[in-house]
């Protein structure tokens, strides 16, 4: 059962709104895109766990805070048994992993790995839950969509 549905955040909203009034720069344009990339892919993950039939929870584009610290979950699924943690990521095409990086294959470019991300908010939920004095264990994944997102040398995560 879906409980919280996913919206736009803010920032897309006015790159949005900015994209139609005016020329963006290069910069601005490639985050807008990034935005929208991102965006287009939780949807879709979010059209997969529409499908679920199991008795459970679904909290989508979830904001939370611990002790001052902003933190934001793309799906929460909450079961009886335990608490699923994504990550979402759209990326397209063909990555390797490399000490803590992903690494595009054809370009050279690379960007820490969101395993870092899903590690970081795995132990804020932790904490959170902890000092709401509740007990479940919570298992964390990193959902790649995209059908032409291909990943070489997993082994070393």
């Amino acid at each position: 059962m879906i409980y919280k549905k996913r919206e736009k955040c803010f920032k897309l909203l006015v790159l949005e709104s900015l994209n139609v009034r005016t020329n963006l720069s290069e910069e601005i344009y490639n985050q807008y895109l990034k935005q929208i990339k991102g965006y287009e892919g939780e949807c879709y993950f979010d059209a997969l766990t529409e499908a679920l039939t199991c008795d459970c929870l679904i909290l989508n584009d979830l904001p939370l805070e611990i002790s001052g610290t902003d933190f934001q979950i793309d799906t929460l699924i909450i079961t009886a048994r335990e608490i699923l943690l994504y990550e979402v990521k759209n990326y397209g095409g063909e990555y390797l992993y490399k000490e803590g990086f992903l690494v595009s294959i054809p370009s050279g470019n690379s960007f820490h790995s969101p395993t870092e991300r899903i590690n970081r908010h795995t132990s804020l939920l932790q904490s959170l839950l902890e000092s709401l004095q509740m007990k479940m264990p919570i298992k964390s994944f990193v959902a790649f969509v995209h059908p032409e997102f291909m990943l070489y040398d997993v082994l070393n995560i």
